[in-house]
């Protein structure tokens, strides 16, 4: 689940929109789409922290000794993961 989000702004279609909309006037239309792509890339920042968070929480699993307490949090890892990897989907669309 080693994913890593590109950064939208690093999107050269995304680069190219935001030049077209600011030679093209539409000044309040360029800045709207600069807020959406700061936000967007704090959700990005923030799905890369859980990621990094949960890569923790499964290698200290791995310690564990009691094997119930183990299947039940694996299990609970799994869905979690399956859950982040749905929505890094989503925005990567």
């Amino acid at each position: 689940m080693e994913k890593q989000l590109p950064s939208i702004n690093d999107n050269s279609t995304v680069k190219e929109y935001l030049s077209l909309l600011l030679n093209q006037g539409y000044k309040k239309e360029h800045s709207e789409t600069k807020e959406l792509l700061e936000y967007i890339e704090q959700i990005e920042k923030q799905y890369n922290d859980i990621v990094n968070e949960l890569q923790d929480v499964k290698s200290l699993l791995s310690q564990l000794q009691n094997p119930s307490t183990k299947s039940r949090l694996s299990q609970a890892i799994e869905k979690t993961e399956k859950v982040l990897d749905s929505g890094i989907k989503k925005l990567i669309i």
